[in-house]
Protein backbone atom coordinates (compact mmCIF):
# COMPACT_ATOMS: atom_id res chain seq x y z
CA UNK A 1 0.00 0.00 0.00
CA UNK A 2 3.18 2.42 0.05
CA UNK A 3 1.74 4.31 -2.75
CA UNK A 4 4.61 6.60 -3.32
CA UNK A 5 4.68 6.68 -7.22
CA UNK A 6 8.16 8.19 -8.91
CA UNK A 7 6.72 11.77 -9.98
CA UNK A 8 8.61 15.05 -11.66
CA UNK A 9 10.19 17.09 -10.31
CA UNK A 10 8.03 20.84 -10.13
CA UNK A 11 10.07 23.69 -11.05
CA UNK A 12 12.23 25.05 -8.22
CA UNK A 13 9.63 27.35 -6.20
CA UNK A 14 11.88 30.10 -4.06
CA UNK A 15 9.82 31.34 -0.91
CA UNK A 16 10.87 33.75 1.68
CA UNK A 17 14.00 32.40 4.23
CA UNK A 18 12.12 30.90 6.90
CA UNK A 19 13.99 29.21 10.07
CA UNK A 20 11.93 26.03 10.66
CA UNK A 21 12.84 24.86 14.61
CA UNK A 22 13.58 21.18 14.62
CA UNK A 23 12.72 20.87 18.38
CA UNK A 24 10.64 22.87 21.22
CA UNK A 25 7.28 21.90 21.06
CA UNK A 26 4.70 24.97 21.88
CA UNK A 27 1.91 25.32 24.62
CA UNK A 28 -1.30 25.08 22.31
CA UNK A 29 -4.50 26.19 23.48
CA UNK A 30 -7.39 23.73 23.27
CA UNK A 31 -10.43 26.19 22.45
CA UNK A 32 -10.74 28.53 19.87
CA UNK A 33 -13.72 31.21 19.25
CA UNK A 34 -15.20 33.54 16.80
CA UNK A 35 -15.37 32.41 12.91
CA UNK A 36 -13.72 28.96 11.36
CA UNK A 37 -11.02 28.57 9.59
CA UNK A 38 -11.34 26.72 6.58
CA UNK A 39 -8.40 23.91 5.83
CA UNK A 40 -8.00 21.28 3.86
CA UNK A 41 -6.00 18.13 4.00
CA UNK A 42 -4.73 15.61 1.31
CA UNK A 43 -4.70 12.02 1.58
CA UNK A 44 -2.40 9.71 0.08
CA UNK A 45 -4.62 6.57 0.25
CA UNK A 46 -8.11 5.33 0.62
CA UNK A 47 -8.98 5.99 4.04
CA UNK A 48 -7.40 3.44 6.25
CA UNK A 49 -6.18 2.82 10.31
CA UNK A 50 -2.79 5.35 9.29
CA UNK A 51 -5.56 8.41 9.46
CA UNK A 52 -7.59 6.86 12.25
CA UNK A 53 -6.72 10.13 14.21
CA UNK A 54 -7.82 12.85 11.60
CA UNK A 55 -11.25 10.95 11.26
CA UNK A 56 -11.20 10.83 15.50
CA UNK A 57 -10.29 14.38 15.49
CA UNK A 58 -13.43 15.31 13.06
CA UNK A 59 -16.02 13.09 14.91
CA UNK A 60 -15.05 14.31 18.42
CA UNK A 61 -14.74 18.08 17.55
CA UNK A 62 -11.52 18.51 18.08
CA UNK A 63 -10.91 20.80 14.75
CA UNK A 64 -13.77 22.59 15.76
CA UNK A 65 -12.37 23.24 18.69
CA UNK A 66 -10.00 24.39 17.69
CA UNK A 67 -11.22 26.75 15.37
CA UNK A 68 -11.25 24.99 11.80
CA UNK A 69 -12.66 23.61 9.86
CA UNK A 70 -11.00 20.55 7.72
CA UNK A 71 -12.02 19.39 4.53
CA UNK A 72 -10.22 15.85 3.52
CA UNK A 73 -9.59 16.05 -0.31
CA UNK A 74 -9.46 11.99 -1.35
CA UNK A 75 -6.40 10.49 -2.99
CA UNK A 76 -6.78 11.22 -6.93
CA UNK A 77 -4.52 12.00 -9.76
CA UNK A 78 -2.64 14.69 -8.00
CA UNK A 79 0.05 13.67 -5.06
CA UNK A 80 -0.68 15.13 -1.71
CA UNK A 81 2.57 16.47 -1.67
CA UNK A 82 2.57 18.76 -5.03
CA UNK A 83 -1.21 19.68 -3.57
CA UNK A 84 0.92 21.16 -0.78
CA UNK A 85 3.58 22.41 -2.66
CA UNK A 86 1.27 24.88 -5.11
CA UNK A 87 -0.77 25.88 -2.17
CA UNK A 88 -4.12 23.45 -2.98
CA UNK A 89 -4.55 22.35 0.47
CA UNK A 90 -2.83 23.78 3.52
CA UNK A 91 -1.84 19.72 4.96
CA UNK A 92 -1.39 16.29 3.63
CA UNK A 93 -0.36 12.81 4.53
CA UNK A 94 3.23 12.25 3.06
CA UNK A 95 6.39 9.99 3.91
CA UNK A 96 9.92 10.75 5.01
CA UNK A 97 11.45 9.43 1.76
CA UNK A 98 8.83 12.29 0.24
CA UNK A 99 9.30 14.62 2.17
CA UNK A 100 13.65 14.41 1.75
CA UNK A 101 12.92 13.53 -2.44
CA UNK A 102 11.23 16.58 -2.56
CA UNK A 103 12.86 19.00 -0.86
CA UNK A 104 15.56 17.82 -2.62
CA UNK A 105 14.13 18.65 -6.33
CA UNK A 106 12.61 22.26 -4.62
CA UNK A 107 9.65 21.66 -3.45
CA UNK A 108 9.85 23.52 0.83
CA UNK A 109 8.02 20.46 2.55
CA UNK A 110 8.00 19.90 6.18
CA UNK A 111 7.07 17.04 8.24
CA UNK A 112 5.15 18.48 10.97
CA UNK A 113 4.44 15.36 12.89
CA UNK A 114 5.34 11.33 12.99
CA UNK A 115 2.26 9.52 12.77
CA UNK A 116 4.06 6.41 13.77
CA UNK A 117 6.77 6.49 15.41
CA UNK A 118 8.55 3.55 13.81
CA UNK A 119 8.78 1.92 10.34
CA UNK A 120 6.01 -1.11 10.61
CA UNK A 121 6.69 -1.75 6.76
CA UNK A 122 7.79 -4.84 5.42
CA UNK A 123 8.79 -7.31 2.68
CA UNK A 124 6.15 -9.32 2.05
CA UNK A 125 5.64 -13.21 0.33
CA UNK A 126 3.60 -16.02 0.82
CA UNK A 127 4.73 -18.39 3.29
CA UNK A 128 3.91 -21.11 0.31
CA UNK A 129 6.46 -19.59 -1.99
CA UNK A 130 9.09 -20.93 0.18
CA UNK A 131 11.64 -18.14 0.73
CA UNK A 132 12.67 -17.46 4.23
CA UNK A 133 15.18 -14.74 4.02
CA UNK A 134 15.91 -11.78 1.71
CA UNK A 135 18.73 -12.60 0.33
CA UNK A 136 16.36 -15.10 -1.90
CA UNK A 137 14.42 -12.28 -3.39
CA UNK A 138 17.55 -11.73 -5.54
CA UNK A 139 16.13 -11.98 -8.89
CA UNK A 140 12.43 -12.49 -7.54
CA UNK A 141 9.50 -10.51 -8.90
CA UNK A 142 8.60 -7.42 -7.18
CA UNK A 143 5.01 -5.41 -7.32
CA UNK A 144 6.36 -1.64 -7.30
CA UNK A 145 4.14 0.88 -6.43
CA UNK A 146 6.88 2.87 -7.83
CA UNK A 147 8.21 4.04 -4.42
CA UNK A 148 11.70 6.11 -4.91
CA UNK A 149 12.89 4.62 -2.06
CA UNK A 150 12.44 0.95 -2.46
CA UNK A 151 15.43 0.09 -5.01
CA UNK A 152 17.89 1.12 -1.63
CA UNK A 153 16.02 -0.68 0.95
CA UNK A 154 15.87 -3.65 -0.83
CA UNK A 155 19.37 -3.57 -1.74
CA UNK A 156 20.67 -3.32 0.82
CA UNK A 157 18.55 -5.33 2.84
CA UNK A 158 19.39 -8.24 0.47
CA UNK A 159 23.37 -7.82 0.55
CA UNK A 160 23.21 -7.52 4.38
CA UNK A 161 21.38 -11.01 4.20
CA UNK A 162 24.60 -12.66 2.52
CA UNK A 163 23.54 -11.37 -1.36
CA UNK A 164 26.98 -11.35 -3.03
CA UNK A 165 25.46 -8.88 -5.22
CA UNK A 166 21.61 -7.25 -5.28
CA UNK A 167 18.76 -7.33 -7.67
CA UNK A 168 15.49 -8.06 -8.41
CA UNK A 169 12.70 -7.94 -11.22
CA UNK A 170 10.33 -4.69 -10.56
CA UNK A 171 7.11 -4.18 -12.09
CA UNK A 172 5.14 -0.98 -11.44
CA UNK A 173 1.63 -2.02 -10.53
CA UNK A 174 -1.13 0.41 -9.35
CA UNK A 175 -1.97 -1.49 -6.67
CA UNK A 176 0.99 -3.15 -5.02
CA UNK A 177 -0.64 -5.32 -1.65
CA UNK A 178 -1.26 -8.88 -0.99
CA UNK A 179 -3.60 -9.40 -3.76
CA UNK A 180 -0.20 -8.95 -6.05
CA UNK A 181 0.88 -11.76 -4.82
CA UNK A 182 -2.08 -13.91 -4.96
CA UNK A 183 -2.07 -13.51 -8.62
CA UNK A 184 0.84 -15.58 -9.08
CA UNK A 185 2.76 -12.75 -11.17
CA UNK A 186 5.06 -11.31 -8.20
CA UNK A 187 6.73 -12.87 -5.61
CA UNK A 188 7.27 -10.55 -3.25
CA UNK A 189 5.85 -6.43 -2.16
CA UNK A 190 6.30 -3.66 0.67
CA UNK A 191 3.40 -3.39 3.18
CA UNK A 192 2.53 -2.03 5.74
CA UNK A 193 2.17 -4.71 8.68
CA UNK A 194 -0.30 -2.86 10.50
CA UNK A 195 -2.88 -2.58 7.23
CA UNK A 196 -2.17 -5.07 4.66
CA UNK A 197 -0.64 -7.24 7.50
CA UNK A 198 -3.44 -7.81 9.13
CA UNK A 199 -6.11 -8.17 6.57
CA UNK A 200 -4.14 -10.98 5.09
CA UNK A 201 -4.36 -12.61 8.82
CA UNK A 202 -7.92 -12.11 9.07
CA UNK A 203 -8.63 -13.56 5.81
CA UNK A 204 -5.88 -16.75 6.47
CA UNK A 205 -3.23 -15.60 4.20
CA UNK A 206 -0.04 -16.92 5.63
CA UNK A 207 3.09 -14.37 4.77
CA UNK A 208 6.49 -14.50 5.70
CA UNK A 209 7.49 -10.99 6.83
CA UNK A 210 10.82 -8.94 6.58
CA UNK A 211 11.36 -5.63 8.81
CA UNK A 212 13.77 -3.45 6.70
CA UNK A 213 15.26 -2.57 10.40
CA UNK A 214 16.53 -6.20 10.78
CA UNK A 215 18.68 -5.83 7.81
CA UNK A 216 20.48 -2.44 8.41
CA UNK A 217 18.05 -0.05 6.92
CA UNK A 218 17.62 2.59 9.31
CA UNK A 219 14.31 3.40 11.19
CA UNK A 220 12.26 6.21 9.51
CA UNK A 221 8.59 7.90 9.75
CA UNK A 222 5.92 6.64 7.52
CA UNK A 223 3.39 8.43 7.42
CA UNK A 224 3.97 11.77 8.17
CA UNK A 225 1.62 14.98 8.58
CA UNK A 226 3.07 17.95 6.13
CA UNK A 227 2.47 21.20 5.26
CA UNK A 228 4.70 23.63 3.42
CA UNK A 229 7.14 26.60 4.79
CA UNK A 230 5.01 29.28 3.14
CA UNK A 231 2.14 28.03 5.12
CA UNK A 232 4.21 27.89 8.37
CA UNK A 233 5.20 31.90 7.44
CA UNK A 234 2.21 32.49 6.24
CA UNK A 235 -0.31 31.03 8.90
CA UNK A 236 1.77 29.55 11.85
CA UNK A 237 -1.74 30.03 14.48
CA UNK A 238 -3.55 27.78 11.67
CA UNK A 239 -0.62 25.29 12.02
CA UNK A 240 -0.28 25.25 15.41
CA UNK A 241 -4.13 25.20 15.40
CA UNK A 242 -4.44 21.80 12.89
CA UNK A 243 -1.56 20.20 14.61
CA UNK A 244 -3.19 20.29 18.44
CA UNK A 245 -6.49 19.23 17.07
CA UNK A 246 -4.89 16.12 15.22
CA UNK A 247 -2.46 15.50 18.10
CA UNK A 248 -5.67 15.05 19.90
CA UNK A 249 -7.09 12.73 17.84
CA UNK A 250 -4.20 10.09 17.46
CA UNK A 251 -4.00 10.21 21.20
CA UNK A 252 -7.30 9.28 21.83
CA UNK A 253 -6.64 6.42 19.46
CA UNK A 254 -4.27 5.47 21.31
CA UNK A 255 -6.85 5.04 24.60
CA UNK A 256 -9.88 4.06 22.64
CA UNK A 257 -9.02 1.58 19.62
CA UNK A 258 -11.66 0.07 19.10
CA UNK A 259 -14.50 3.12 19.25
CA UNK A 260 -11.58 4.78 16.95
CA UNK A 261 -12.41 2.11 14.68
CA UNK A 262 -15.77 2.80 14.37
CA UNK A 263 -14.96 6.55 14.19
CA UNK A 264 -12.97 5.53 11.63
CA UNK A 265 -15.45 3.95 9.66
CA UNK A 266 -18.38 6.40 10.10
CA UNK A 267 -16.21 9.35 8.75
CA UNK A 268 -15.19 7.78 6.17
CA UNK A 269 -18.28 7.10 4.69
CA UNK A 270 -18.22 10.26 2.80
CA UNK A 271 -14.79 9.19 1.14
CA UNK A 272 -16.75 6.12 0.06
CA UNK A 273 -15.51 4.00 2.77
CA UNK A 274 -12.49 2.68 4.08
CA UNK A 275 -9.80 -0.09 2.77
CA UNK A 276 -11.26 -2.64 5.19
CA UNK A 277 -13.19 -5.27 4.06
CA UNK A 278 -15.23 -5.64 7.40
CA UNK A 279 -15.06 -3.73 10.77
CA UNK A 280 -13.22 -6.72 12.26
CA UNK A 281 -10.91 -6.25 10.44
CA UNK A 282 -10.69 -2.18 10.78
CA UNK A 283 -10.95 -3.25 14.84
CA UNK A 284 -7.84 -5.59 13.99
CA UNK A 285 -5.99 -3.07 12.48
CA UNK A 286 -6.32 -0.79 15.17
CA UNK A 287 -5.36 -2.39 17.63
CA UNK A 288 -2.08 -2.94 16.42
CA UNK A 289 -2.07 1.01 15.43
CA UNK A 290 -3.04 2.44 18.31
CA UNK A 291 0.32 0.56 20.05
CA UNK A 292 2.41 2.34 17.29
CA UNK A 293 1.51 5.97 17.05
CA UNK A 294 3.55 6.55 20.13
CA UNK A 295 5.01 3.33 20.83
CA UNK A 296 8.24 4.69 23.31
CA UNK A 297 7.99 8.47 22.30
CA UNK A 298 6.77 10.49 25.43
CA UNK A 299 3.68 11.48 23.07
CA UNK A 300 2.20 11.45 19.66
CA UNK A 301 4.19 13.25 16.81
CA UNK A 302 7.60 13.97 18.31
CA UNK A 303 10.42 13.19 15.44
CA UNK A 304 14.02 13.17 15.99
CA UNK A 305 17.00 14.13 13.81
CA UNK A 306 18.52 10.69 14.04
CA UNK A 307 15.43 9.09 12.51
CA UNK A 308 15.34 12.10 9.71
CA UNK A 309 19.36 11.81 9.20
CA UNK A 310 19.75 8.27 9.26
CA UNK A 311 17.06 7.43 6.46
CA UNK A 312 17.30 10.29 4.88
CA UNK A 313 21.44 9.90 4.21
CA UNK A 314 20.60 7.04 2.91
CA UNK A 315 18.28 8.13 -0.07
CA UNK A 316 21.42 10.55 -0.21
CA UNK A 317 23.99 7.90 -1.08
CA UNK A 318 21.72 5.63 -3.03
CA UNK A 319 21.55 9.11 -5.56
CA UNK A 320 17.73 8.95 -4.89
CA UNK A 321 17.76 12.37 -3.72
CA UNK A 322 17.81 14.48 -7.28
CA UNK A 323 17.48 18.50 -7.82
CA UNK A 324 15.20 19.80 -10.05
CA UNK A 325 17.09 19.29 -13.02
CA UNK A 326 17.42 15.44 -12.10
CA UNK A 327 20.53 15.65 -11.14
CA UNK A 328 22.13 13.88 -7.63
CA UNK A 329 22.27 16.04 -4.75
CA UNK A 330 26.49 16.78 -4.62
CA UNK A 331 26.14 17.54 -1.18
CA UNK A 332 23.71 16.60 1.91
CA UNK A 333 20.95 18.41 2.28
CA UNK A 334 19.82 19.99 5.51
CA UNK A 335 17.83 16.90 7.88
CA UNK A 336 16.77 19.07 10.07
CA UNK A 337 14.79 21.21 7.51
CA UNK A 338 12.83 18.42 7.37
CA UNK A 339 11.01 18.37 9.85
CA UNK A 340 9.88 20.55 12.94
CA UNK A 341 8.15 19.61 16.44
CA UNK A 342 7.88 23.28 17.03
CA UNK A 343 3.93 23.55 16.78
CA UNK A 344 3.12 19.87 18.89
CA UNK A 345 1.44 20.68 21.67
CA UNK A 346 3.44 20.51 25.02
CA UNK A 347 3.94 16.95 26.36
Amino acid sequence: MRQLWVRAALPLVIFAALAVSACGPAQVGTTSTGPATNVKLALDWIPNTNHTGIYVAQQKGYYQQHGLNVTLVPYGSTYPETLVATGQVQFAISFQESVAIDRAAGQPLVSLAAIIQHDTSALAVLKSSGITRPSQLVGKRFASSGDPAEQAVIDIMEVNDGASSPGYKSTLVSDANVASLLTGKFDFVWIYQGVEGIQAQDKGVQLTLFNPSDYGVPDFYSPVLITSEQEIKDHPEVVRAFVAATAQGYTYAVQHPQESAKLLLQGAQAQGGTLFDTPQVATDSQVYQSAQYTADAKCWGQQTLQTWTGFSRLLYRAGALVDANNKPLTTEPDYSAMFTNAFLPAC
